[in-house]
């Protein structure tokens, strides 16, 4: 009888081992399915102003394939001066990265030191919204250290660069373009002096000078852009010189004035991207690479057309981009089917009053399936299996042991 027990009891183990397994596997796949990470594990603000501001940007990736929620929350002493944003809750996939803007906003009265906290970036820890197909369990985490050095002191410091005039014609006026980094703790309004010369440089045409409409924050970059109207010249090139204060930066450039028709606008829609396969209700994105292949910047955006069958059955469109010479852009429309059918999306690219050739995709959308429900049911169905199976052993060993008694 005992060896029988004892063999029982082995077998028993063995059974229950086994089970554990599974449910330890099973377990480990639901927590380890999504790989979350971010291109900095550390960030660094250095002289921060009392009351200032400074700001850094994190990618986050993840190789999820379909819309997967972020969201972040705070720790340690500069919790309450960390601020994310966009502030709202953002989706992102293995093929749209988002990017994050964490800012830093000591208080007036904080005193000169170095403080520490961190930010906590999370994959799917929000409720899902209205049509999204995710739940809200923690699915990955990423901890960003946080490092800021608090001054007193008030440091004016900016860079400035990648000065441009693009080719005009005759009568139009001159877009004049820069870039300029606040390198300092307080907020800085360059004043740009921009010198017109002759093709050989042998004479000064004009002179235009002008401030920034806007303020940069420190650590802060900004793209500033400047008309010059009516500037008088005649068709031919011309030279540019350039110089910015309080900021570190001078520059020259050339271009060309052409007579009246010989500047246009060019473009190309290079494809329309979506889903293979969507839900009923689910909120679809559907991206326009968009390449402007002309030699001035155009102001662009993306109109499309849902059909179902030969019937339009909806019109999307994105926001309005500006796109420079030679750049190439994605633009994001949405679409919720509300029926089970394949969809055609077909459209084209507005850019300065003209037509892209037309582009088109296919979307199937299948009845609603819950994700994630089967694992969770299986995970249920093998604790209640693993339950009766002992009530049943447990059982069976008292029934023997009754027997030979």
């Amino acid at each position: 009888m005992n060896k029988n027990m004892r063999k029982n009891n082995k077998k028993t183990f063995f059974i229950i081992f086994i089970i554990s397994l599974i449910i330890f596997s099973l377990n480990a796949s639901l927590s380890c399915a999504v790989l979350l990470s971010v291109n900095k594990a550390v960030i660094n603000y250095d002289d921060v102003l009392r009351g200032g501001y400074a700001e850094d940007s994190v990618l986050v990736m993840t190789d999820y394939p379909d819309n997967l929620s972020i969201n972040y929350d705070m720790h340690g002493d500069i919790a309450g001066w960390i601020r994310v944003e966009p502030n709202e809750s953002l989706y992102m996939s293995i093929n749209r990265n988002q990017l994050i803007k964490v800012i830093i906003e000591p208080p007036e009265d904080m005193p000169s030191g170095n403080y520490s906290g961190s930010i906590r970036v999370m994959a799917g820890s929000i409720p899902k919204p209205e049509g999204a197909q995710y739940g809200a369990s923690v699915l990955s985490a990423f901890i960003i250290k946080i490092n800021v050095g608090i001054t007193g002191d008030e440091i004016i410091k900016c860079n400035s660069g990648a000065f441009d005039i693009e080719d005009a014609e005759e009568g139009s006026s001159l877009k004049f373009s820069s870039s300029v980094k606040n390198e300092g703790n307080v907020r800085v309004k360059p004043r740009f002096i921009v010198d017109i010369w002759n093709q050989d440089q042998s004479q000064l045409l004009f002179t235009r000078e002008f401030v920034s409409d806007e303020y940069i924050l420190p650590t802060a970059s900004m793209k500033i852009s400047y008309e010059i109207e009516d500037p008088g010249l005649s068709k031919g090139q011309y030279w540019a010189d350039f110089s910015v204060s309080p900021c570190r930066g001078t520059g020259k450039t050339t271009f060309d004035v052409m007579e009246k028709g010989a500047i246009t606008d060019e473009g190309e829609l290079i494809r329309l991207e979506t889903k293979s396969w969507a839900s009923v209700d689910e909120v679809v994105p559907v991206k326009a690479i968009f390449r402007n292949t002309g030699k001035r910047t155009v102001s662009a955006k993306f109109t499309g057309r849902i059909y179902a069958g030969d019937k339009v059955i909806g019109i999307i469109e994105s926001d309005t981009l500006e796109v420079e010479p030679s750049e190439t852009k994605t633009f994001e429309a949405y679409f919720r089917p509300q029926e089970i059918s394949q969809y055609y999306i077909s459209g084209r690219v507005l850019y300065n009053n003209k037509l892209t050739y037309e582009k088109s995709t296919v979307l199937n959308v299948d009845k609603e399936k819950p994700e994630g429900a089967f694992p969770w049911l299986a995970l249920i169905a093998i604790t209640i299996a693993i339950l009766f199976l002992l009530i049943m052993i447990k059982k069976k060993k008292s029934q023997k042991h009754n027997i030979f008694r």
